[in-house]
């Protein structure tokens, strides 16, 4: 679980210099630039008056970096959420691998639990 995580945290840290194109499919990328493109102008306060000030590109990047990162961490909070509701049952597990002797009592309730689990 902390390798995943630690994995995750790598990630993160790369996507801030990769391109865009290469972090989402295309049609999640326009999706999102068209929201931030109709939120519209953010008002900016100019001395004592209050100016509308439209998006650079430099600022919608930004804000598509920011809305990706938490699209990503989303997933990332869901699979870690479910993949420790299955750590119970995979903790228990002494023999992860296939062989012809029969696993002791202990071993089948445990798999029986997990199936059930996931069923």
């Amino acid at each position: 679980m902390h390798q995943y995580a630690r994995y995750f945290e790598r990630y993160r840290h790369l996507a801030q210099h990769r391109p865009l194109p290469e972090l989402l499919p295309a049609e999640l990328l326009s999706q999102f630039r068209s929201e931030i493109e109709n939120e519209g102008p953010t008002t900016v306060q100019a001395g004592a008056q209050q100016v509308e000030a439209q998006r650079g590109e430099l600022e919608i990047e930004r804000e598509m970096r920011t809305r990706i990162d938490n699209f990503h961490l989303e997933i990332f909070a869901r699979t870690q959420t479910e993949t420790t509701k299955r750590w119970t049952y995979e903790s228990e597990i002494k023999r992860p691998y296939f062989h012809v002797t029969e696993l002791d009592e202990s071993q089948m309730v445990n798999w029986r639990k997990y199936l059930d689990f996931e069923e």
